[in-house]
């Protein structure tokens, strides 16, 4: 993981340690939403040896493999799927921007989606990120679908950073208690060097 720059600045770790705090409070999954930017141009061009690479990040997080697929698209840019016994890795690359969108999603409290993302980071030498986990399949929701009723969908943990940034992390959580109909987005800042957690309501959103 690319060294953060500002010691006051909250480390990825951190983010991790949070993360699972929060998959251990009734959820069926974690899915991590990543962005990688400049990365390098082979790495996301050759479609084998990127497969091979999901695989092995999948793996490094202690999921089971069972198929992977990748196509090769000319002139460039590689689509991969890896399926795996707790859900599924993904990749879609564009080499000429020197970017990738990826996706890791796992179930169970055995595999640590957040391992199977600094692998690939590494494997793509990127020099920035942004990515978002959020936690999928609700036990509250699934046992009291009414209260979707009220606006209840997501928590997430905001990542963002790289080599010449600091680490920055939010916790962004759609609130339960705003009008019916509506779902209200907040933000909850927490880089230490704000000396106190910062509250904002990001949007309100028609509920669809």
């Amino acid at each position: 993981m690319a060294e953060v720059k500002h010691a006051q600045s909250p480390n990825v770790s951190d983010v991790i340690k949070t993360a699972v705090a929060h998959s251990q409070q009734g959820y069926l999954g974690r899915h991590i939403i990543a962005e990688f930017f400049q990365a390098d141009f082979d790495a996301l061009n050759k479609s084998k040896e990127l497969a091979e690479a999901m695989q092995a990040a999948a793996k490094a997080a202690g999921a089971t493999v069972l198929s992977s697929h990748d196509h090769f698209f000319e002139p460039h840019g590689v689509s991969c799927v890896v399926i795996i016994q707790e859900s599924n890795l993904c990749i879609h690359t564009w080499p000429e921007f020197g970017y990738a969108a990826a996706d890791f999603f796992t179930c169970g409290d055995t595999v640590n989606p957040w391992v199977s993302f600094d692998y690939l980071k590494d494997y793509l030498k990127a020099k920035q990120f942004n990515c978002v986990e959020l936690q999928r399949g609700s036990t509250q929701l699934i046992n009291e679908p009414k209260f979707l009723n009220n606006g209840v969908v997501q928590t997430a943990v905001r990542v963002a950073g790289g080599d010449k940034m600091d680490t920055k992390i939010a916790n962004e959580v759609i609130q339960m208690q705003v009008p019916e109909g509506y779902s209200a987005i907040t933000a909850h800042e927490l880089n230490d060097q704000l000396n106190q957690h910062v509250t904002t309501i990001a949007k309100v959103i028609e509920a669809k």
